[in-house]
């Protein structure tokens, strides 16, 4: 088996990566970790960066417990990096629109349960994220109707598809009543429920 002198290595590796890869092969090599595992850039011959996931596990000790032999190898992940950075990107570019838009978004689940409000809703509601998330939408914002208007919002998600509009009267936490008409798009999950 060939030796590979590990300064080599680290010269390869992106200058802002380096001291990331050093600390956990360092763990490594002191046994606070089973395996170094790390995922970073790495200069090609041509200049260019790639993306490598490095994997390695030390194989033998000496008496002190140094390493002596390492194992390991290098997958080049750079497609997958350029995939989630893509992702991440579209995903915050989409969360900063539903954040500044001045637009009651909200979710609900099948049993009328709020899983999130956006600023705008804690806006025009009054009321915080804590105070809804986790609650019945109906019973808190529409306390005189919450049955009246749960069995309305099934029926109308049942028969118009995955989605629908409907107006309705919302209480605001300070007891004002506002009149929203609501624009419902349905999500299923991947059972289709």
């Amino acid at each position: 088996a060939e030796s590979i002198d590990f300064r080599d290595l680290v010269v390869a590796i992106h200058k802002d990566d380096v001291d990331e890869v050093l600390r956990k092969l360092q763990e490594h090599f002191e046994g606070k970790s089973e395996f170094f595992i790390s995922e970073h850039r790495i200069v090609r011959g041509d200049g260019e960066y790639i993306w490598v996931l490095a994997r390695g596990v030390v194989l033998y000790r000496d008496e002190d417990g140094n390493p002596l032999r390492i194992s390991g190898t290098s997958s080049d992940v750079t497609q997958r990096k350029t995939i989630e950075a893509a992702l991440k990107a579209e995903r915050d570019y989409t969360a900063n629109i539903m954040k500044e838009t001045p637009v009651f978004v909200r979710g609900v689940d099948a049993n009328g349960i709020c899983t999130f409000i956006k600023p705008a809703g804690e806006r025009i509601s009054g009321y915080k994220a804590d105070e809804i998330i986790g609650k019945s939408w109906w019973a808190v914002l529409y306390p005189d109707d919450a049955n009246q208007n749960t069995h309305k919002m099934q029926e109308l998600l049942l028969t118009h598809g995955d989605t629908s509009n409907s107006e309705m009267t919302m209480t605001c936490k300070n007891g004002e009543q506002r009149i929203i008409l609501w624009n419902h798009l349905v999500h299923y999950d991947n059972n289709g429920n």
